[in-house]
């Protein structure tokens, strides 16, 4: 899967994965432009998982994060999880094959839309968009639980990062309540 000719990149929050100049360097290789930030010609966001980190540190993070989500997807933008770049640009293997809708994981996980697409948007899922896979489900299924037991969806993903690969996880307990 390579990136779409002429696609205009915008970042939100830094990327974990590697520098911004060497996936501008990638992007450009394949006739798109990668930029910090967001702007008219933008086609594309793309959202770092250092944003995720430094929403951690302050009281309206979570909150902020959720408004500048909804402020894109209303401005019609495509918003994109870090993973989902990566794959994209053709820098990461897309996991195994899945069939589950994002409606199907939203009824049988419990789990609310907004915090299924926050989730995803931040690396907590193998798929960072649907189809899902049945590893997926059970992630969500323990992420509602999480959710029920009044963790919030960025805890959650934080949790996530600092637990290892998302394809481990549906072995492991997360500990949301350190930070």
């Amino acid at each position: 899967m390579t990136a779409p000719a002429g696609a205009v990149f915008g970042t939100i929050g830094a990327l974990a994965a590697f520098p911004l100049r060497l996936a501008a360097r990638e992007v450009e290789r394949q006739h798109g432009q990668l930029r910090r930030g967001v702007t008219r010609r933008t086609t594309h966001v793309v959202c770092g998982r250092t944003l995720l980190a430094k929403a951690g540190l302050s009281r309206n993070g979570d909150a902020e994060i959720e408004r500048r989500v909804a402020a894109e997807r209303a401005a019609g933008h495509k918003l994109l999880s870090e993973n989902g770049f990566l794959r994209l640009l053709g820098l990461m293997k897309t996991p195994e094959a899945s069939s589950l809708s994002r409606q199907s994981l939203i009824d049988q996980s419990r789990l609310s839309g907004v915090e299924l697409d926050l989730l995803s948007l931040f690396d907590a899922f193998e798929h960072d968009a649907e189809p899902y896979s049945f590893r997926d489900l059970i992630l969500a299924r323990k992420y509602a639980g999480l959710v029920a037991g009044g963790a919030t969806w960025g805890a959650i993903a934080r949790s996530v990062h600092r637990s290892g690969p998302v394809a481990s996880l549906t072995a492991k307990s997360l500990n949301v309540g350190s930070q």
